[in-house]
């Protein structure tokens, strides 16, 4: 599957990737970056919405799915002004990569640890050593929930910027200024 993420990355293709075994459910982007374990995937909502950044291990992937009419659809209806140029991923450490540019934008991220099948820890990278990170937790009224700290190897999925953290980190920036006053 490596070789294939590959190959769509560099004809800079729209896919389809499919991780579960349910067929009517995936993830909709351009791949932004690929190494032995894991991808980042540029997501777009089925409205042509951007939808974040996510990182899955490539081991996760059911089948991808490339040109056919779903495509074409969300070909007509991407805006051609969305910018999917570098977003400083480094390929040998996709999600140490993320991670930095959360810390280094302020946003939040949600991250599963385990293949847990949930969000495990949601909130702001606040630090990042060696194989630590700890997360300023946030929960989904935009209130801060004290911190969480783990290992790195744990992660098994980060998505960032997606609309769920986009509404929390609007929310959490509300409550904050609510706060001030």
């Amino acid at each position: 599957m490596k070789e294939k993420l590959l190959e769509l990355k560099k004809k800079k293709k729209y896919v389809s990737v499919y991780c579960s075994e349910d067929s009517d459910k995936f993830l909709y982007g351009k791949i932004l970056e690929v190494n032995a374990v894991e991808f980042a995937l540029l997501m777009f909502t089925p409205y042509g919405a951007y939808d974040g950044i996510i990182v899955k291990s490539i081991d996760e992937i059911t089948h991808i799915e490339y040109d056919g009419q779903y495509d074409k659809k969300m070909q007509k209806i991407l805006s051609k002004y969305i910018e999917t140029g570098s977003y400083g991923i480094n390929d040998l450490s996709i999600t140490n990569s993320i991670l930095q540019l959360s810390l280094n934008q302020k946003k939040i991220v949600s991250i599963e640890l385990l293949n847990s099948g949930y969000d495990n820890v949601v909130g702001f990278v606040e630090e990042l050593l060696e194989n630590k990170c700890t997360i300023k937790l946030v929960d989904e009224y935009g209130y801060e929930d004290g911190f969480s700290c783990f290992c790195i190897d744990d992660i098994s999925q980060v998505v960032f910027d997606s609309e769920k953290e986009s509404t929390i980190l609007k929310l959490w920036q509300i409550n904050k200024s609510l706060s001030a006053n």
